[in-house]
């Protein structure tokens, strides 16, 4: 409940500050996103890899900014993926068991930092906030971690109102050890208990990004 708040207030924080820069943009994207894995003490679950889609929220002062501002950008992410879960043993060689469908959405806010010229940019950003979790089979629980991200791209503007924008992005789900989190056969015992604190998955998306201002100028 925290989470949610903390983002519900950066996400009222950007809209605020869209009403005073120069630049909004907003960013349709789809890509495909890397498989994951979380240590069980008898095995581990995984996400297989798949296409995602999703979009993006950004405010700035472009370089009309100045100091720190200058080519900066807060932004506001949502991303969705849905893939399978699946459990591995590590007693019995490449046996792998299907547990169901699983959605995983990933809300995030943070900001990047630009170089580059009208045309062809690059850039680095870090943002904070939750991936949820959520297995179709009722007999898994949904689960709301904490999350870490890191990420880096390229924009290139088509012109002074649209341009393309290929992105990737490292997620860091945080998991408390020794939590029974139960995506196990059977629905668990000591098969479905944590033994890892972090896992690990990437996105690739290509987006096509719309500014939103008269002022954005050539990206």
């Amino acid at each position: 409940m925290r989470t949610v708040f903390l983002l519900l207030s950066f996400f009222c924080s950007a809209l605020f500050l869209a009403a005073q820069t120069p630049i909004v943009q907003i960013t349709p994207h789809v890509g495909y996103s890397t498989s994951s894995s979380l240590q069980m003490y008898y095995g581990k679950v995984r996400t297989s890899d798949n296409w995602n889609f999703g979009g993006s929220l950004a405010v700035g002062s472009g370089r009309w900014g100045a100091g720190f501002t200058r080519n900066a950008f807060i932004e506001i992410q949502y991303n969705y993926l849905n893939t399978d879960l699946r459990y591995r043993y590590y007693d019995i060689v490449f046996q792998e068991e299907n547990l169901g469908p699983i959605e995983v959405h990933n809300i995030m806010v943070g900001s990047i930092k630009e170089s580059g010229n009208t045309r062809v940019v690059g850039y680095l950003g870090s943002y904070l906030g939750m991936t949820i979790f959520n297995p179709s089979r009722p007999q898994y629980n949904n689960y709301t971690r904490f999350t870490v991200s890191f990420a880096g791209g390229m924009k290139y503007a088509i012109n002074t109102r649209a341009g393309l924008r290929l992105h990737s992005q490292l997620y860091l789900p945080f998991w408390d050890e020794s939590l029974y989190i139960g995506w196990s056969p059977g629905g668990g015992t000591s098969a479905g208990i944590s033994s890892a604190r972090i896992s690990v998955y990437a996105n690739f998306n290509l987006g096509v990004y719309l500014n939103l201002t008269a002022e954005s100028g050539g990206m």
